[in-house]
């Protein structure tokens, strides 16, 4: 059945992002094959990924990547029956095919065709790798069974002589070529696994979804949420009225007495009336409201009165009704929300898993030795998060092995290990993720940074003494600000971290760099898990509403007089016993109202000055503030109104 074109890309959306996830299992399993030569199960796990991605090659029709992937299960399938061995360059040429095959597959994916890429170098390469494989295996065996027939045979009156024993059996010229494995073979080698394997997968099944479709969900589930804010609000009406209404109960329950005492002496009115010869109530009765009159009126006072006894009972049974039902649907949206952020949030170690091969292969051409160690790779964030990620850990990654670890005989020469370390840690802080880059090398030279700080004019001479080390680092993150006396083609420390930080704030997060001279650098990335929705805290400063991400908030205080404290021009607060800056917001965002009245376009209103007046009168005592953290930072603001 011929597919349209729809169906084709969809199709090849499926391979490429199946392809993608296949090459990057073999570049790590390879790294491991490195570090563990004889692991059966690396060679079998790295023999299935390359016959999945040749599998998958065919059905397409992608014959060049499948050529490739057969040449490398080729390798593996030897390697596999103990028929040949792997020398550490023979490493190298199959990390080039591996990055051939996602060459063609960008290729595929952006322009449709691979006309343009020539395998046949890269594939004579790989069979001269299985080949000189099985030479040096045989050679290897050769050896070892020399070894094992050689028989002493003393001779009387002679020095013992070895006699070698010719080996039952040598490997011919047919058996020292690269041997394939039929389809047939391969593919009843590996139903057995795929069936047991199939028996336990419902459990761990999984669909793709485009991201976009999820964007979509989140969206509706943020008009839901909205939706439920609104509900409170109106659950909010729903209780000042039943509290009017309770109010109403009240009034009426001291306005009984009296209501008791005026029928009283409306009926010992009543009484005194019936006797005719008092003049004088026979004229008051003339000129007031009748005794029936006003016990119609008593009386439809006393049915309001009920009725307003059953309107509070209603408006409380609806109240209860209406907050169960409100309760219920927070959870279920709250729910509904945790579990779509959930779905979007991807590990870590789909990004770090990438490079431990990029370290690798640095570090050799560097003539340096250097090791990724990964730690919180379970971690999860966003996808967009993760995607935006990728480029400035690159960046970093290769700052570290360019320009922090020294070769290996500096490091020894320093009392350190030759082999350098890179960790690249995540862990959840907060509501945020953290990110941590951090090598064991020579660290940020601070007094070169201050030489070039002073010579571009960043900072006085006279005003180094004054400028801590922290600040003096966090100037690397300045355009075209670097130490690096010669920039290589794989980084400057300094040259490029500008678009680091921004590419950093550009997914609302912080980064700060730590380090020490002779021991190391580290990096700090701070990021929130999810670009998709965004908690805020409502402020109102100089009558205006703004609303700040909690993310950078690390708390809110109400501030007594006796809890700000000032040291000469700086006022500033304590914050678990560590003093933090206290500033206006009001000073830094500007006041719009104020800025108009200067310019005798607005005048505050008695009914604004009242409001403020009060606003002030009710918080006199105390102050409302915010503590904001942005890393090793923190600073505090003081707002109208929380």
């Amino acid at each position: 059945m011929e597919l349209n074109k729809e169906e084709l890309m969809e199709m090849m959306s499926i391979f490429k992002i199946e392809s993608e996830e296949h090459l990057k299992n073999l570049n790590k399993g390879l790294l491991s094959l490195e570090e563990k030569p004889g692991s059966k199960e690396l060679l079998d796990e790295l023999f299935r990924t390359a016959h999945s991605i040749k599998g998958a090659a065919r059905m397409m029709g992608f014959s060049k990547i499948e050529a490739i992937a057969h040449k490398i299960e080729d390798i593996f399938g030897l390697i596999r029956k103990g028929e040949a061995a792997l020398s550490p360059n023979d490493f190298d040429g199959i990390y080039e095919g591996v990055d051939v095959v996602s060459r063609i597959i960008d290729k595929i994916s952006s322009e449709g065709s691979d006309q343009d890429i020539d395998i046949s170098a890269v594939c004579g390469k790989l069979a001269a790798i299985a080949a000189s494989g099985v030479s040096a295996k045989a050679e290897e065996s050769k050896i070892s069974e020399r070894k094992e027939t050689i028989q002493y045979k003393p001779v009387a009156g002679k020095t013992p002589v070895p006699e070698m024993k010719q080996p039952e059996e040598t490997l011919t010229a047919d058996k020292s070529a690269p041997v394939s494995f039929t389809e047939d073979d391969d593919d009843e080698k590996l139903s057995d696994q795929q069936e047991q394997a199939a028996q336990t997968a419902d459990e761990n099944a999984f669909i793709r979804v485009q991201t976009r479709r999820l964007d979509d969900l989140m969206n509706q589930v943020s008009e839901l949420v909205t939706s439920r804010i609104k509900t409170q609000q109106r659950l909010i009406d729903l209780k000042k009225t039943v509290d009017y209404a309770g109010e109403w109960q009240q009034l009426y329950e001291r306005m009984k007495s009296l209501h008791d005492i005026l029928r009283k002496k409306l009926l010992a009115m009543e009484n005194r009336s019936q006797s005719k010869d008092d003049a004088a109530m026979m004229l008051l009765r003339s000129n007031w409201i009748q005794p029936s009159e006003i016990k119609y009126l008593l009386g439809s006072f006393e049915q309001s009165v009920d009725k307003i006894h059953i309107i509070v009972d209603q408006l409380n049974d609806i109240y209860d009704k209406q907050n169960e039902d409100n309760i219920r649907i927070g959870t279920i949206v709250n729910d509904i929300q945790d579990n779509l952020r959930i779905i979007r949030l991807i590990p870590m170690s789909t990004l770090f898993d990438l490079y431990p091969r990029m370290v690798r292969d640095i570090s050799k051409a560097q003539n340096k030795k250097a090791k990724l160690v990964i730690v919180g790779g379970e971690t999860r964030v966003d996808k967009k998060v993760l995607e935006e990620l990728k480029d400035p850990l690159i960046h970093l990654i290769r700052n570290s092995i360019d320009h922090g670890v020294e070769l290996p005989s500096e490091r020894e020469d320093a009392g350190k290990s030759p082999e350098g370390t890179i960790t690249l840690k995540a862990a959840y802080v907060g509501n945020m993720v953290q990110v941590d880059i951090s090598d064991d090398g020579k660290g940020i030279d601070t007094d070169r940074i201050a030489q070039i700080a002073v010579k571009k004019g960043y900072i006085k001479r006279d005003q180094l003494s004054d400028v801590s080390r922290h600040d003096l680092i966090s100037l690397i993150y300045h355009s075209g600000f670097s130490t690096a006396k010669i920039i290589t083609d794989i980084s400057g420390r300094g040259v490029g971290l500008d678009i680091v930080k921004a590419n950093v704030e550009k997914i609302k997060g912080t980064i700060e760099t730590f380090s020490e001279k002779g021991k190391g650098t580290r990096f700090v990335i701070k990021l929130p898990l999810t670009l998709a929705t965004t908690h805020v805290l409502i402020i109102e400063v100089a009558g205006e509403t703004y609303s700040i991400p909690i993310d950078f908030i690390e708390r809110t205080l109400r501030l007594t007089e006796e809890e700000l404290h000032s040291s000469g021009n700086n006022p500033f607060i304590l914050v678990q016993d560590k003093p933090v800056p206290l500033y206006k917001l009001e000073d830094y965002l500007g006041n719009i109202k104020q800025r108009l009245k200067q310019k005798g376009l607005h005048k505050i209103s008695h009914g604004e000055k009242g409001a403020r007046q009060h606003l002030m009168k009710i918080e006199s005592n105390k102050v409302p503030a915010v503590v904001f953290n942005t890393g090793s930072r923190r600073v505090a603001f003081l707002i109208d109104k929380l």
